[in-house]
């Protein structure tokens, strides 16, 4: 039989769970930082649309979806804990 007990823990998550808590919340993290540069960038394109009514328009788009994702960033880690709580508790 083999012994694995000589082998090192390479990661330093003592589970599976604590490694995947770890990588949605580093993915929440750069989503945030992302989105956030949509913002920014958006209202750079609504301040240089200079009244353009089709580069207003499109940078209300960019404004809409930026601020859809920046939600949705923020709501993710409420749906990742509670699959989490689920699943550990079955």
């Amino acid at each position: 039989m083999l012994d694995f007990s000589i082998l090192n823990n390479p990661v330093g998550f003592e589970s599976l769970d604590e490694l995947v808590i770890h990588l949605v919340n580093l993915v929440i993290s750069f989503s945030v930082l992302i989105a956030i540069a949509a913002l920014i960038i958006a209202g750079i394109k609504y301040i240089l649309a200079m009244g353009d009514e089709e580069k207003v328009e499109d940078a209300t788009r960019s404004l809409i979806f930026a601020i859809v994702g920046l939600v949705i960033v923020f709501i993710a880690p409420l749906v990742v804990e509670y699959i989490t709580n689920t699943l550990l508790q079955s």
